[in-house]
């Protein structure tokens, strides 16, 4: 009799054990799948996703478009697109090798990503990061740009130019 209970707990261990982790691992999965989109924003030549077509959108000044290197460092690049966020901002993202960072290392709209304007000779940034979504705003004021140069300044820090060269893919 005492054999009979001894084997119907341990049957009954192992069912609830078994039971548990398969629980787990298909929760586990299920909120894996939920975080992971199906097609990658970082993707370029994605073909199976939606496609939406954006009528409306305000055109983005071709003369800051583009990517830029530092004339300074040659290891700071900034990419200006002509992605409209539907706020009134497009998007870009900047990076420093020299501080071992690559393109391939930042987060799709995350660190090293930022919103942009340009309304005059003012160009405002709205950087954002990968723990908040709190942006971190940088204002400049434009003293050239031409197809091949882009330089500005921080209006309390006149002295401070940061010049650019455009990038030719």
């Amino acid at each position: 009799m005492k054999r009979n209970i001894l084997i119907f707990l341990c049957v009954l261990a192992a069912v609830l054990v078994t039971a548990t982790i398969a629980w787990y691992g298909y929760t586990w999965y299920e909120h894996k799948m939920m975080q992971e989109p199906t097609v990658k924003p970082t993707d370029p030549y994605a073909t199976h996703g939606a496609q939406v077509l954006e009528t409306n959108v305000p055109p983005a000044d071709p003369m800051i478009v583009g990517k830029w290197v530092n004339a300074k460092n040659p290891q700071w690049y900034k990419v200006y697109y002509d992605d409209y966020d539907g706020e009134g901002y497009y998007w870009g993202k900047e990076w420093d090798e020299k501080e071992d960072v690559q393109e391939v290392d930042l987060v799709f709209h995350g660190n090293g990503w930022f919103r942009w304007k340009k309304e005059g000779r003012q160009l405002s940034e709205l950087h954002t990061m990968d723990a908040r979504d709190v942006p971190i705003g940088k204002n400049y004021t434009i003293s050239q740009s031409t197809t091949d140069s882009l330089a500005f300044y921080e209006p309390a820090f006149r002295q401070t130019i940061y010049l650019f060269t455009r990038v030719s893919e």
